[in-house]
C-alpha cells in the first residue's frame, strides 16, 4: 500500500511540473522576445525593452534583470515594472529566463552559466540593441541578485562553447535583497552561518566557496548598490552587511541601503502601498546618474 501510495505521489509531482513546463515563460508584453542560449535541446529566452523612438544607432546603457526563486523556480514577470519604469527613461533593458531546478533540473551552477551567457549575448548584439557595450547593468533580487554578482564576481562557469574574448561581466551591479555568501569563512557573521548549512555542494554542482560572491571579492569590482530589508528571514541582513564592509576595505563603490521593518522581497511592486518600491527607484535613479547610465 506504501508503495503504490509513494508511487502515486511521485507520478502526480511529475504531472504537476509538466503542467508548469507547458505554461512558462508567462506571456511578456512590450518587450521583443529572443532565443539567447540553446542548450540541451532547450531554447532559453530573454525580453528586450527599448525606450520610445529608439534607435539602433544609439549607445545607451542597458540593463539586464535576473528574477529570484532560490534557483528553483520564480518567473521573470518579477521585474517588468523595472524594465518598464528604465526603458521609459531611456535605457535598454532585458528580463532573462534561465533554467532553474523545478522547472529544468539542473544544479545552481547551470544557472550562473545562464546568466552570464545573457550578458555575452547583449554585448555581442550591442549594435543592433543600440546598447553601449561597456556600460551593461546587472541587476536581480534574492538568488536573481546572486546571479548578478555572480556574473560580476565569479571567474568560472562561463558556457564553454562560447566566445570567451566577449566579456560576460557587466560594469555594474544593482542588487535586491541578493544572496552574496554562501560558505563560512573567517570574518563572516556568526549568526548567520546556520542559514549556509543549506547551501551544499549536491544543491550547486560545486563547491558553496565557488559559488559565493563574498569569496571572490577583489579590487576594481564594478560599482554597486544594495538593497536589503532589516527584517529579511530568508537572507540575513548580516551577511549583506559582511559583503559590503569587504567591499570597502577592497576599495570598491559599494552603496548598501537597509530598510526597517521590510522582509524578503520588499522591493517589489505592490508591497507596503509601493513606497519601498518607489523609494528604491529613486535612490536607484541618484546612482546611475552619479555613475553616468542615466541623465
Amino acid at each position: 500500500m506504501i508503495k503504490v501510495l509513494a508511487k502515486s505521489v511521485v507520478f502526480l509531482v511529475t504531472i504537476f511540473q509538466l503542467h508548469a513546463q507547458r505554461n512558462y515563460p508567462p506571456t511578456i508584453n512590450g518587450g521583443k522576445e529572443v532565443v539567447y542560449k540553446t542548450i540541451d535541446g532547450l531554447d532559453l529566452r530573454l525580453w528586450v525593452f527599448s525606450p520610445e523612438r529608439h534607435q539602433k544607432t544609439s549607445r545607451v546603457p542597458a540593463i539586464v534583470f535576473y528574477f529570484g526563486g532560490a534557483w528553483k523556480t520564480g518567473s521573470l514577470e518579477q521585474f517588468i515594472p523595472q524594465a518598464e519604469y528604465y526603458a521609459q527613461k531611456g535605457l535598454v533593458t532585458v528580463l532573462v529566463d534561465y533554467r532553474v531546478k523545478e522547472r529544468n533540473n539542473v544544479e545552481s551552477k547551470k544557472c550562473v552559466s545562464d546568466a552570464k551567457s545573457a550578458i555575452r549575448w547583449v554585448r555581442t548584439h550591442a549594435k543592433e540593441l543600440g546598447v553601449n557595450p561597456d556600460k551593461i547593468i546587472a541587476s536581480g533580487g534574492s538568488a536573481g541578485g546572486h546571479l548578478a554578482a555572480a556574473t560580476a564576481l565569479l571567474q568560472n562557469f562561463d558556457e564553454p562553447t562560447e566566445d570567451k574574448a566577449i566579456s560576460s561581466k557587466p560594469k555594474a551591479l544593482v542588487l535586491f535583497n541578493p544572496v552574496l555568501v554562501t560558505a563560512a569563512e573567517e570574518g563572516v557573521t556568526d549568526n548567520y552561518i546556520k542559514k549556509l548549512k543549506n547551501f551544499s555542494e549536491s544543491r550547486f554542482g560545486t563547491s558553496p566557496k565557488s559559488m559565493s560572491p563574498y569569496h571572490h571579492i577583489i579590487s576594481g569590482l564594478p560599482p554597486t548598490i544594495i538593497f536589503h530589508g532589516k527584517d529579511d528571514k530568508v537572507v540575513p541582513i548580516a551577511s549583506i552587511e559582511d559583503f559590503n564592509k569587504k567591499m570597502l576595505l577592497h576599495n570598491n563603490r559599494c552603496e548598501f541601503y537597509s530598510y526597517p521593518n521590510a522582509g524578503h522581497g520588499f522591493y517589489n511592486k505592490g508591497k507596503n502601498k509601493n513606497k519601498w518600491y518607489l523609494d528604491t527607484l529613486s535612490k536607484l535613479d541618484a546612482f546611475l546618474s552619479d555613475i553616468g547610465y542615466l541623465n
